[in-house]
């Protein structure tokens, strides 16, 4: 019931948003959503209360199914969160080869979050050949 509840609010705010955009784009303000973007926000927000038991109950597994699909849509928090998400092995088997293809992606993308996993993975061996100077690389950039 309460994932029917969740995707009918999904699409109410969906809407929402969309109409408010409109009524922004015709004032002049500059918030202008396009529809990836509105259901990136939704995608993430379901995913961090999913992940965190926010007024539903804790589930990784949908988490990280709404963090995913985010990803899959270009938002680069998502793509980390999903790396993270298979680091940790929550919703999802855990991987950590896949976790630091992932924290690289962000990484060179310049995401903090991502930058500090990378260099993590490099100094522990976490899916990739253990290496000192990649993990000091990696941790001394996200200090520039």
């Amino acid at each position: 019931m309460k994932a029917i509840l969740l995707s009918l609010s999904f699409f109410a705010t969906l809407s929402q948003l969309k109409a408010q955009s409109k009524a922004d784009k015709s004032s002049g303000t500059i918030k202008n959503f396009n529809t990836a973007e509105l259901a990136i926000q939704k995608y993430y927000h379901l995913a961090v209360q999913y992940k965190e038991g926010k007024g539903v109950p804790m589930d990784y597994q949908k988490a990280f199914d709404y963090f995913q699909k985010a990803a899959n849509l270009g938002d680069s928090q998502s793509v980390y969160a999903v790396g993270y998400m298979h680091y940790k092995g929550l919703g999802c088997r855990q991987d950590y080869a896949l976790a630091a293809r992932l924290f690289a992606q962000g990484a060179y993308g310049g995401r903090d979050n991502s930058m500090y996993f990378y260099g993590l993975a490099w100094r522990n061996g976490y899916g990739l050949p253990q290496n000192e100077d990649s993990a000091q690389y990696w941790l001394k950039k996200l200090l520039l």
